[in-house]
């Protein structure tokens, strides 16, 4: 006879160990007790909002578009305990005590990337979830429905059209990447954001990303005499959609919004999981252009073009990011956010009747055409001159109420820089100073001119007009075609 190993009672069995009154016994979470072993898992969501470029009414809004297009909202990933089943006990699943979980919000946005496929080794993720080898598990096919129909059943409680399933592997991909990871990012392995991935799998929309995950401490599981009971995929799915839709206050409620953007016609799925670990992707996306390219990138040229459903395009805009790698991965995995780096340069609609754009601080481009007739649009320009450096160029198509409706990364290794005369670059403030003085020249100029007669009563005084009429053309040609 011995004493209990976890309450201290006295006359107990020495071969078993523990008393008759503690075996199957529920213990609220923190308490102590000396044989039992608790295995954590961790719940983590991470939401990607819209990245909108602003619409341009005119040169004196870039400066605010580039300073405002994009947010950062982060919050420290949360956490729950699940306990693990000690063999002296029943093994049977537990129910989660109630926890408090915090989500990130981010931004992002949906890109065509021309980054090189990787290889796929024997056993490596191929793009298709891979049929579960868990017993008495639901196919990926039922589980995709699954997810599915939690997001429409949502949708439609909040009056709003559902989604249709997408069938774009990216989401996917991003899935079995984090599981074989284990580690819950918006990162690839690889450097890659999601919008790098999405288009790199042929999407044609624009994509905003929720990802959440459950995951056992490995470490404890494997311990002797504990039993994690295997995840169940589809209570990891209602759980998940239940806690962004309705434990999302950390975040703003940025998960539930992106669920209930109203703009959000598709959604693209990834699930990966294992015994211990689970993966859930909602790349969510808003497809709007028909067409199997909407942009194409070649020979320094870019062009947008399809038919819209029920959209118009109202402002374009580039960003930059460097080149994807793994040391990126290593620094931002954990970070629980992604952004388009740095807003790069802005297009506009050609000048007309005359009229030119101001210099700015930032660069710019004079699209070559920019027309939409019916539902087709029309839109090129040239790109080149401003690709300095080495990394992807991302362009963005928003209609003028900001929703974005498509984008294209370039990526460059190699850049080759080349010359046009629709390219505005960023100016110094020494050389915006210049432009200035040729302005009040110009105006000054103009005033004296105004005031003179418009019929001249002397040879002498036809001179000095033609002499002021001369001097305002050629100041004003300085400025059309001023240049930085």
């Amino acid at each position: 006879m011995g004493t209990c190993s976890i309450c201290g009672r006295q006359d107990v069995d020495t071969i078993s160990g523990v008393c008759g009154d503690c075996i199957g016994r529920n213990r609220k979470r923190g308490r102590q007790r000396k044989n039992a072993v608790k295995a954590a898992i961790i719940v983590s969501i991470c939401v990607a909002g819209i990245f909108g470029v602003q619409h341009f009414v005119g040169i004196e809004t870039l400066q605010n578009l580039l300073q405002n297009t994009s947010q950062k909202v982060s919050t420290t990933a949360g956490q729950f305990e699940k306990q693990a089943v000690n063999f002296s006990e029943s093994i049977k699943p537990r129910s989660i005590p109630e926890t408090s979980v915090t989500f990130l919000n981010n931004t992002a946005s949906q890109i065509r990337t021309f980054i090189p496929p990787v290889p796929v080794k024997p056993g490596s993720p191929t793009g298709q979830a891979p049929e579960s080898t868990l017993q008495n598990t639901p196919s990926v096919s039922v589980l995709y429905q699954h997810a599915l129909d939690v997001i429409n059943k949502d949708r439609r409680a909040n009056n709003l059209p559902p989604v249709q399933l997408d069938n774009n592997q990216a989401a996917q991909i991003h899935a079995e990447d984090n599981l074989k990871q284990r580690t819950l990012s918006h990162y690839m392995s690889t450097g890659e954001k999601p919008y790098m991935v999405y288009t790199r799998y042929s999407g044609t929309g624009y994509v905003a990303q929720n990802v959440a995950s459950r995951m056992y401490d490995i470490s404890q599981c494997q311990k002797p005499f504990v039993a994690c009971p295997a995840i169940d995929p589809v209570q990891a799915i209602d759980e998940s959609e239940d806690e962004m839709m309705n434990n999302d206050a950390a975040s703003n409620w940025g998960h539930r919004d992106n669920i209930l953007d109203k703009n959000h016609n598709y959604v693209s799925i990834g699930i990966a999981y294992d015994q211990y670990s689970f993966f859930l992707v909602q790349n969510f996306e808003n497809k709007y252009i028909d067409s199997v390219n909407p942009v194409i990138y070649e020979n320094g040229k870019v062009s947008i073009s399809g038919n819209l459903i029920g959209k118009t395009i109202g402002s374009v805009g580039i960003a930059y990011d460097p080149l994807p790698t793994g040391t990126i991965y290593q620094m931002h995995k954990d970070d629980g956010f992604y952004l388009l780096d740095t807003t790069y340069a802005a297009v506009f609609k050609p000048a007309e009747g005359g009229m030119y754009y101001l210099p700015s601080q930032f660069s710019f481009i004079e699209a070559d055409s920019w027309s939409q007739t019916g539902n087709n649009v029309n839109i090129s320009f040239d790109l080149n001159s401003l690709i300095s450096k080495a990394g992807v160029y991302t362009v963005v198509a928003n209609t003028d109420d900001n929703v974005p409706l498509t984008s294209y990364s370039i990526v460059v290794s190699n850049p080759q820089v080349s010359q046009s005369s629709n390219v505005h670059y960023a100016c110094t403030q020494t050389q915006l100073n210049q432009f200035d003085l040729l302005q009040n020249q110009y105006q000054t100029l103009a005033k004296q001119y105004d005031a003179m007669p418009r019929t001249a009563t002397s040879e002498s005084q036809y001179q000095q007009a033609m002499q002021m009429y001369n001097q305002l053309q050629s100041l004003e040609t300085q400025m059309k075609n001023f240049r930085c």
